[in-house]
């Protein structure tokens, strides 16, 4: 499956030699015997490009793409798509960069694609700080923590996933349409799950487990978390256009999120941002 896959990595504001993912992988594709030939995708949204590193030349044929103007993971998603489906590549493996795979992330894929040859979307059980966020419960457009997952076939009602860990055939990908290039960040996983729902009946979730540093996660700095929580306003508006009860639905999120965070860091600009981005979302 490896020699099949065309494996993503989505940069910002961090070199590809310091991201988790990448070190991560690297050791994971050095424990493998023989060490297969892989083809990266590394599309960096930082502001400037930085250098990629040359030392596993011999194990990555890595593809390079600078983009400062930031347009986010979804637009990376998709031109993704085009390259794989240009180099005849059947699958896609997303990684953020703050995603750590363990030693048997890839046999773990492998192992989910031989038991469920039919199905078209496998991935990890995604833990961050010990929880387990992905797969989730989704129910009335939010997502909430499971205690556990069986790894295996899975209906997707009642579940969601988030993006990074996701292994996609790549026609199965377009079939559903790619990302939203409008939701640049948060929930461009939930809308694309939300549309391979109406194409395909299940997932599989392997017997792997990956951990994720949630920068997000970190409410000390109250400029970064409200960087951060203009660009949640903003996927939850930009996927909130998809009909009226999602725009419901999100903006109920979103305000309630808004209060949330104005108690716990004692600033109501949370609210205030919330009111400019979704309410008058063109001013």
């Amino acid at each position: 499956m490896i020699h099949q896959c065309l494996i993503v990595i989505v940069l910002y504001k961090i070199p590809l030699k310091k991201s988790a993912a990448y070190a991560s992988l690297v050791q994971v594709i050095n424990s493998l015997t023989p060490a297969p030939i892989v083809d990266l995708y590394v599309y960096d949204n930082s502001p400037a490009a930085t250098l990629i590193p040359t030392s596993m030349d011999d194990r990555l044929r890595i593809h390079y793409v600078s983009n400062p103007a930031n347009p986010g993971v979804s637009k990376a998603y998709n031109q993704a798509a085009k390259l794989a489906s240009g180099l005849g590549k059947q699958w896609m493996l997303l990684l953020d960069q703050d995603t750590v795979l363990p030693p048997d992330a890839l046999t773990a894929y492998q192992a989910s694609v031989d038991r469920f040859p039919e199905i078209s979307l496998h991935v990890p059980q995604l833990y961050v700080n010990g929880v387990l966020n992905s797969p989730c419960k989704y129910r009335l457009l939010r997502g909430s923590h499971l205690p556990f997952i069986q790894p295996g076939e899975h209906e997707v009602k009642g579940l969601n996933i988030l993006n990074s860990g996701v292994l996609i055939k790549t026609n199965a990908f377009n079939t559903a349409g790619g990302y939203n290039e409008e939701i640049r960040l948060y929930f461009s996983d939930f809308d694309f799950f939300d549309r391979y729902k109406r194409v395909y009946p299940a997932f599989a979730v392997t017997d792997s487990r990956f951990t994720h540093f949630l920068e997000s996660g970190n409410y000390q700095d109250i400029d970064t978390s409200l960087f951060r929580f203009g660009l949640y306003c903003e996927g939850a508006y930009q996927a909130g256009q998809q009909s009226l009860v999602k725009r419901v639905g999100y903006f109920l999120t979103v305000g309630l999120r808004s209060i949330k965070m104005a108690f716990r860091l004692r600033s109501t600009a949370f609210i205030s941002v919330f009111l400019e981005q979704w309410i008058r979302p063109q001013s």
